[in-house]
């Protein structure tokens, strides 16, 4: 019912501005509808490991890993390189992530041996999951793939 009434509203504004060109404060007279704002769920450790057992492959299943311990975008764990990795202050560098911006996050004990199991059995060179292609990382699709 929402989209009907922002399509309805949308529909409108176009006709009185732009069709008939008529000059007044749409904002005023036809607001858009509020979207309702809802929490994420939150999934409980044992629903996470099920989630992430299922994944068949080990590269796959570590990428997860780390989007979901450090909180990253699929696109900036798949970019990682293996320099990125600070285990002094037990932090990972995220390059050019959304915005185009550089940041640190934090990295566990956890993570920090599951990566350090990864690199162990890959061996990755210039990045931390290596696609099909020499020279570039996996894809979003390989990650499901691989």
């Amino acid at each position: 019912m929402q989209a009907l009434i922002a399509v309805a509203t949308a529909a409108l504004r176009f006709v009185y501005t732009v069709t008939l060109n008529k000059r007044w404060d749409v904002e005023a007279v036809l607001p858009m509808p509020q979207q309702p704002k809802t929490l994420p769920v939150i999934l409980s450790p044992k629903e996470v490991r099920h989630f992430l057992s299922c994944v068949p492959r080990r590269k796959g299943r570590t990428v997860l890993t780390v989007c979901y311990a450090a909180g990253l975008r699929i696109s900036e764990a798949i970019a990682l390189r293996p320099t990125d990795i600070d285990s002094q202050r037990m932090t990972l560098r995220v390059r050019q992530g959304k915005g185009r911006k550089d940041r640190d996050v934090m990295l566990s004990e956890r993570l920090l041996e599951s990566l350090r199991d990864w690199y162990r059995t890959a061996r990755p060179k210039q990045w931390l999951f290596p696609g099909a292609i020499p020279g570039s990382h996996i894809t979003r699709e390989g990650v499901w793939e691989a």
